[in-house]
């Protein structure tokens, strides 16, 4: 029921930060997780963007505790690439990628802002396309990792 769906990961952060930024009215974030159940990976994403907002807007009211603990995953788990990498590996999509032999596939995963595309769910037709609003810019509201 959303107005507009966007689908973020660590390879858009900051292109979905911003265009998140530029947009009026109430922001949800949702996690995917799998099977019905909070993912790891996903709380880390979701606490970057919330920061990111928070950046972006100091007078941002993140609603309730959700985002905070977040935000604090983020900070904890993300400030460093080692740490964000260790992560990774633990959260559950880590460990399946792993089980599958798939290990470099989380390296891939946590590399940062490798685009500006911002993908969004059209519903008609049903797919995924380009934000059409979605502008490159070098404003950086969500610091990558830094080295360990």
């Amino acid at each position: 029921e959303a107005r507009r769906v966007v689908a973020a990961a660590f390879a858009n952060i900051n292109a979905v930060v911003r265009w998140l930024a530029g947009e009026s009215g109430p922001v949800h974030i949702v996690c995917a997780g799998t099977d019905g159940k909070v993912t790891l990976e996903d709380v880390l994403c979701a606490g970057f963007i919330a920061q990111g907002l928070a950046r972006a807007d100091a007078a941002l009211d993140l609603g309730d505790d959700s985002a905070a603990l977040a935000i604090n995953l983020s900070e904890t788990r993300g400030s460093h690439y080692d740490p964000l990498l260790s992560a990774l590996r633990a959260s559950r999509g880590g460990r399946n990628l792993i089980e599958e032999g798939l290990e470099a596939d989380i390296v891939t995963a946590a590399r940062w802002d490798v685009t500006d595309l911002v993908p969004e769910l059209s519903r008609n037709p049903w797919q995924i396309q380009p934000a059409r609003d979605a502008v490159p810019s070098a404003k950086c509201f969500v610091e990558p990792p830094r080295p360990s």
